[in-house]
């Protein structure tokens, strides 16, 4: 077969492909606006599930399943940024099945002494897998030693977040959480929003935070991964991840 016949025959291919893709996604954000919450959409329970399936279908076909791991991966990064869209669509118009209250109900404020340190404490310390373990007084150092937002419904505090900054140049966002109960109606993207909007942290240079698999809820208010951005190469750390517990055993 000649080069010209072989490219007929892989321009053919990709246009299978296109079509497939299109049809993928039409289904992706079909099933964005019925998705309960955030953490539905990303599903890593579910993309495994994904990949692994592809894997096996890879070997049948004589397909080097590493390959097809990494192109599927890709795919699904793609498509999941677009399903949060659809579902960010539906919270926005209304439409999700279960929402019985809107962020009208919600109100986010700086004032530390509302906080309630028992819920914030018990959600860090339990239930979130960046600060387990953390104790109840280096909490309390940490919070008196930053800028609080509490989200609160019906004066219960059902939401938080820590800024650690110099108000002049550099802000550090962290311990951003919904409780379970609450998740599913835009209340992190607005509290996000919120912080990045508070008068005192305009025209900073430079908004940092980290997160496991909050990406997409992030890039929703601006942020970008730092390897999309010329300044990957020129940060450094330096990381305890044992910290809490070791404090805690001593």
């Amino acid at each position: 077969m000649e080069l010209n016949e072989l490219r007929s025959e892989i321009d053919a291919v990709d246009s299978q492909i296109i079509a497939q893709l299109s049809k993928r996604a039409s289904l992706v954000s079909a099933a964005g606006r019925l998705k309960k919450n955030e953490q539905g959409v990303r599903d890593p329970k579910r993309v495994e599930q994904i990949i692994e399936k592809v894997r096996a279908q890879a070997i049948k076909a004589g397909l080097a399943p590493e390959l097809a791991e990494e192109v599927y991966r890709t795919i699904i990064g793609c498509f999941v940024r677009m399903e949060l869209k659809a579902f960010d669509m539906a919270v926005t118009e209304g439409r999700m099945k279960g929402s019985a209250m809107n962020q009208s109900e919600f109100e986010i404020s700086t004032d530390k002494k509302r906080l309630d340190f028992g819920v914030i404490h018990d959600f860090l310390s339990t239930r979130s897998y960046w600060a387990n373990g953390i104790s109840r007084e280096v909490l309390k150092k940490s919070i008196g030693n930053a800028m609080c937002f509490g989200v609160y419904h019906q004066g219960k505090q059902v939401g938080f977040a820590r800024v650690i900054t110099d108000n002049a140049t550099t802000a550090y966002i962290g311990d951003v959480f919904i409780l379970e109960s609450y998740r599913g109606r835009g209340l992190g993207k607005l509290l996000v929003k919120t912080i990045v909007g508070h008068p005192e942290l305009q025209d900073l240079r430079l908004w940092l935070l980290g997160t496991k698999d909050a990406h997409g809820l992030y890039e929703k208010v601006g942020f970008k991964r730092t390897a999309d951005t010329h300044a990957a190469d020129r940060f450094m750390m330096l990381f305890d991840p044992d910290a809490y517990t070791r404090k805690t055993s001593h």
